[in-house]
């Protein structure tokens, strides 16, 4: 019998410090933390893209959190183009499985930086980009 897949390890709190303390209440449902400065990085690659023998999507987001970026989503795309400019789309079975996947991961510019250079060797057939960003974070108060 198969060993069960071993789950993700969970991100510790080194992410905390990419978030200021000030924090602003919002009709007192939720708090939302001061804005930071902060680089959104995009990576597109395809759903059936793999590396060491996993989708790429999800070794990235493993590789993320490995890290203790702040955080990553991963995004599937209904449709997209690239360098082929062959249309890849949900909606017409002729254009194969492998649908675009977007992999969003935000941190600080210096980490961001540092793991690119990570993980470039990670994508075969894909893009990086890079924005900066403001980013909040908003959670729930604690009950008091």
């Amino acid at each position: 019998m198969e060993s069960p897949e071993k789950p993700l390890a969970r991100a510790d709190d080194s992410y905390r410090s990419f978030f200021p303390s000030a924090v602003v209440r919002l009709s007192g449902r939720s708090v939302l933390r001061a804005a930071s400065d902060a680089v959104l990085l995009r990576i597109f690659v395809g759903e059936e893209d793999r590396h060491s023998g996993r989708a790429t999507y999800e070794a990235l987001v493993a590789k993320a959190l490995e890290h203790k970026l702040a955080g990553a989503t991963v995004l599937h795309a209904p449709e997209g183009f690239g360098r082929s400019r062959y249309v890849r789309s949900e909606r017409n079975v002729d254009s194969g499985a492998c649908a675009p996947m977007v992999v969003e991961i935000v941190d600080t510019e210096d980490r961001i930086n540092a793991f690119v250079s990570v993980v470039s060797d990670m994508i075969e057939s894909g893009i990086m980009t890079l924005e900066k960003v403001r980013a909040f974070r908003s959670r729930r108060p604690d009950p008091s």
